[in-house]
């Protein structure tokens, strides 16, 4: 019997047996351990492909001001999987909003990378739109 404990639940996300973790992480989690669980579960989630779900406890941290953790990575790979918005120019792409939430932490290197992403989308959608 496996001990129900976070060091177990990392050992199975390190091994990808997501379920296994979440399901110790559902039982363990309590107030003093609350946002180190939440990270957790975001990795299973989204590498269960519960994409909606992980984002979401993604949210949830950074309303928290929790950075122990790259938060922003989960929610980059869950960005990576969605299929691009057909022509709408009224929809904030992901882009902006990776950067902009880069920028709040001060981590301009990053802000930077996501700024020249939208850029480039920029730049292809207007290349697209002169053919």
């Amino acid at each position: 019997m496996m001990f129900k404990t976070i060091t177990a639940a990392k050992i199975l996300i390190s091994q990808k047996l997501f379920d296994e973790a979440l399901n110790i992480l559902e039982e363990i989690e309590n107030d003093d351990n609350r946002l180190k669980a939440w990270h957790m579960k975001a990795i299973c989630l989204e590498g269960l492909n519960r994409n909606d779900e992980a984002e979401t406890l993604c949210y949830k941290l950074i309303e928290e001001k929790w950075v122990e953790e790259n938060v922003y990575e989960i929610l980059e790979r869950i960005f990576s999987k969605k299929k691009p918005p057909k022509e709408k120019d009224e929809e904030q792409l992901p882009e902006e909003e990776m950067a902009a939430a880069y920028e709040l932490l001060n981590d301009n290197e990053n802000a930077l990378k996501w700024y020249y992403k939208k850029v480039e989308s920029l730049k292809k959608k207007i290349e697209s739109q002169e053919n």
